[in-house]
């Protein structure tokens, strides 16, 4: 509950303009925080005459006649704000003035006290679970990411609001309150993941296209602290549980409010919603356009890295690719396929001179441990030729 006091200046154009500094305000149903003394102040200074009779007499009673004739003589100047309240007198007032507060005035601290409530308990929630996930969680697989909206939904269903701050709502209404926070933080939280959903059923189609040997792929939820990793999943499609979310049946006193919360919580959900659709980078033309541009460099003459982010809905897809194009592979495999049969032709006829012209003392000193040197380099470029037919059908595929 907001208020805002304003002064006017006391003579306008030779006219005096009346003012009144402890004026009511409307409820601002947004705000969390109640300036209680200065609501305390306010009811005295608007009471009826009713209620100022029967302060009247208790003050009388408490401080004596001569304090309240200070009081009363000073009323109009405190109430316009042309004089400073003392803080005795502050004091005093605030304290009487709780004894006195009319239902009208309970009604409108219930007021605040049931909206501070629920958004209270969101804004707790949501700090707690920024808490929960300010150390950086790693997942390896993306169906991981179903536990973690089991165990949000979990933690919303045992919520509980620890404590009101007038304690005046009934039982009821303070079940109610819960109600609408559960019911916004569901909201929320269908929301976010519907959102990493729709970014992994995005690119999770395209990660096929990439090889195991030279792609790596992570998508990270800033908001949650999760890195999920991509790479070596075989999916092309997440499906994020829905929750059945049911209407609120606001029948409480607070319906009005209420009903105004809610919809001003649903609008800033769309709104947030909206503005990260805009500015998302993540979409199937994007992932394409990428591919072509993949494609092309396997074409090309030499070795390139590529160091690619994307921002989605819900999260920034990152990808690492090392490319070496046809040609290069090709190359590198004729050069070690040469090398390889030259050493091994070259080891071969070495040996058959040794032992055709008995030159023993060659066979020994020099053939042979030219011979296991060369077994070894052979042994080492038929690995190296492996693994180079293997990423040649990688790339080639």
């Amino acid at each position: 509950m907001r208020r805002r006091y304003r002064t006017y200046n006391s003579y306008n154009q030779s006219f005096y303009k009346s003012k009144f500094f402890f004026s009511e305000k409307e409820i601002d149903f947004t705000s969390e925080y109640l300036d209680y003394d200065q609501f305390i102040l306010q009811e005295f200074f608007t009471a009826d005459a009713e209620t100022r009779k029967k302060l009247e007499n208790y003050y009388i009673s408490k401080s004596g006649s001569r304090s309240f004739a200070y009081l009363n003589r000073k009323y109009t100047e405190w109430a316009n704000g042309d004089y400073h309240l003392t803080k005795l007198m502050r004091e005093r007032i605030i304290a009487i003035m709780q004894i006195f507060l009319t239902d009208n005035a309970k009604h409108k601290l219930s007021i605040h006290e049931f909206m501070a409530s629920i958004k209270n308990t969101v804004q707790s929630f949501q700090f707690a679970q920024k808490r929960r996930y300010r150390n950086i969680s790693n997942l390896k697989r993306p169906e991981e990411i179903f536990f973690i909206f089991e165990k949000e939904k979990n933690e919303i269903k045992a919520l509980t609001i620890p404590n009101f701050r007038f304690n005046i709502l009934t039982e009821e209404e303070k079940e109610h309150a819960l109600e609408i926070s559960k019911f916004i933080l569901v909201i929320k939280l269908q929301k976010a993941f519907d959102q990493i959903e729709s970014d992994f059923n995005i690119f999770l189609p395209f990660m096929l296209t990439f090889k195991e040997s030279n792609f790596s792929a992570n998508y990270s939820i800033i908001n949650l602290n999760i890195n999920v990793n991509i790479t070596n999943t075989g999916l092309v499609e997440v499906v994020i549980p829905k929750f059945k979310i049911k209407e609120i049946e606001a029948n409480s006193r607070f319906r009005e409010y209420s009903d105004k919360y809610i919809a001003y919580e649903l609008q800033l959900i769309q709104k947030e919603s909206n503005i990260s659709s805009i500015n998302t980078q993540l979409s199937k033309n994007d992932i394409s356009m990428f591919i072509e541009r993949y494609k092309q460099l396997l074409n090309g003459a030499s070795e390139v890295s590529i160091n690619s982010s994307f921002q989605g809905e819900g999260g920034v897809l990152k990808i690492n690719l090392q490319i070496k194009p046809f040609q290069l592979i090709k190359k590198s495999i004729k050069i070690t396929l040469i090398k390889l049969l030259s050493y091994s032709f070259a080891v071969i006829i070495l040996i058959s001179l040794a032992i055709k012209y008995e030159f023993i003392i060659l066979l020994i000193f020099v053939a042979l441990p030219l011979g296991i040197f060369t077994s070894s380099f052979v042994s080492e470029k038929i690995k190296q030729l492996k693994s180079l037919i293997k990423e040649f059908k990688n790339y080639g595929q």
